[in-house]
């Protein structure tokens, strides 16, 4: 199967959102078939602050919210990956973290490949920026 670029996000949130919420924000890019969700955990803070790993791979038939949500269940994160995004998190905020592939770009990645072309460069601007970069632009 050809796949397209795949990147890890961690989506950090404040406590007390729920898992079905924090889902939410990729179920539309998901049904829109844009990404494909690959791997998928939790990271939710219990009573007591703690950190706790929950896969959506175990989790999705406890949590009927999430039913319908196309998913194609990969375990690419190691729990050193996992780790890592969890002593990033302050302790009044909890995460999803996402391994997602942009669907979209397959067609973009093979007529390269069948160009002997390749991405040389890629960089992801955040969005504050570009609308600070067009306010300015237009002063």
């Amino acid at each position: 199967m050809e796949r397209g670029p795949v990147e890890v996000l961690c989506l950090a949130f404040p406590l007390g959102v729920s898992p079905e919420r924090m889902t939410d924000v990729l179920r539309r890019p998901v049904d829109q078939q844009a990404v494909r969700l690959i791997d998928l955990v939790f990271l939710l803070r219990d009573d007591d602050g703690v950190l706790e790993a929950r896969d959506v791979e175990h989790e999705m038939f406890r949590i009927p919210e999430l039913a319908g949500l196309t998913f194609d269940p990969h375990t690419l994160l190691s729990g050193e990956d996992l780790e890592t995004f969890a002593v990033s998190l302050p302790p009044d905020q909890q995460a999803v973290v996402a391994v997602i592939e942009h669907a979209w770009a397959r067609d973009v990645s093979r007529q390269l490949d069948d160009l002997g072309a390749e991405l040389a460069f890629y960089a992801r601007i955040p969005e504050a920026d570009v609308t600070a970069a067009y306010a300015a632009e237009r002063s």
